[in-house]
């Protein structure tokens, strides 16, 4: 009688933490810093594979498999940490959006309240409401 025993890890390419930041290995382009990419492909799944050399499928597969969430949550989610950082930072709501390729400050605005539960100027007055100060958030 077989068991149903998880199948191991294919070799080849996986996603891993490194410190503070996810890591790809074993791509034929390199080994990739995956925040610094998602930034460079303005946070879109297609240029975002295209960078790392590899398929959308393949992608997929490896974010699920090795983070558990689909490449699109996990730039969604990273989009809006370099947000918050740029806000954080004194960057104005309009500056972020176009950095952050957003088509507008009101999309911008509104992906980040739906994502965070509040608007950005709501995040950073609830901040320093608490006593946080732009020195202490950003040391």
């Amino acid at each position: 009688m077989k068991e149903n025993l998880p199948s191991p890890k294919p070799r080849g390419m996986e996603i891993l933490r490194r410190g503070n930041q996810w890591i790809l290995l074993g791509s034929k382009a390199g080994e990739f810093a995956l925040e610094r990419v998602a930034f460079e492909a303005g946070y879109r799944v297609s240029q975002f594979a295209d960078r790392m050399g590899v398929g959308g499928r393949h992608l997929q597969y490896l974010f699920l498999r090795d983070i558990g969430i689909p490449p699109k949550q996990w730039l969604r989610e990273q989009r809006m940490v370099v947000a918050k950082k740029m806000l954080i930072g004194g960057r104005r709501s309009p500056e972020v959006a176009r950095l952050l390729g957003f088509a507008s400050p009101s999309n911008f605005a509104r992906e980040f309240a739906l994502v965070n539960g509040k608007s950005p100027g709501v995040f950073l007055s609830e901040l320093f409401l608490q006593g946080w100060t732009r020195e202490s958030l950003c040391a």
